[in-house]
């Protein structure tokens, strides 16, 4: 549902911004606004609900009064939380590790220039080392929202099709015991 509504609100802030709603999804001060206060929000069902209640509040308010500052401000942020959901959609870290068998200072420095970091204490085996990096972290185009919502619909769909069973052949139960609401 709320992939239908960010279309909606896109929708809303490209007719009263014409040639600038992208824009103003891309600047660094409306996706900080759409950061601010998201931490507060369950991160489960209840935190899709609540953002789904936000976004029809904003809707309501675009098709019942006036466009101001203050509409806009919200139906820009609210826009903004869609994108970035999209992002953590797409995003992956990847766990590097590496082995380093006794101590050579010329290798723990290149390990050090290619990002790793010692884990742990230094033993006669040697030192185990390890890197994180996050990739697919862009911004996503707002242009695309109708697009996203799409494909969430369609992994909305399958997911309801197959009761919240993973795919044959996963070999992790689904988060939440493999069915809507936990449990």
């Amino acid at each position: 549902e709320t992939a239908a509504l960010a279309v909606e609100l896109y929708k809303a802030l490209a007719r009263h911004r014409p040639g600038e709603a992208e824009e103003l999804l891309r600047e660094a001060e409306n996706v900080a606004l759409a950061v601010r206060g998201v931490e507060a929000l369950p991160c489960d069902e209840r935190g899709i609900d609540e953002a789904g209640q936000g976004m029809r509040e904003a809707l309501e308010r675009v098709r019942a009064q006036p466009w101001d500052a203050a509409l806009e401000r919200d139906v820009v942020r609210w826009c903004c939380r869609f994108l970035m959901g999209r992002m953590a959609h797409d995003v992956s870290v990847m766990i590097s590790f590496a082995q380093v068998r006794g101590a050579d200072p010329a290798i723990e420095a290149q390990l050090g220039r290619m990002r790793y970091a010692p884990l742990g204490e230094a033993s006669a085996g040697g030192r185990c080392w390890v890197r994180t990096t996050v990739v697919d972290i862009d911004q996503k185009d707002a242009a695309k929202i109708p697009e996203y919502a799409a494909q969430l619909d369609e992994l909305a769909k399958a997911y309801i099709e197959t009761g919240g069973r993973d795919a044959p052949g996963d070999a992790a139960p689904a988060a939440g015991g493999g069915h809507p609401g936990g449990g």
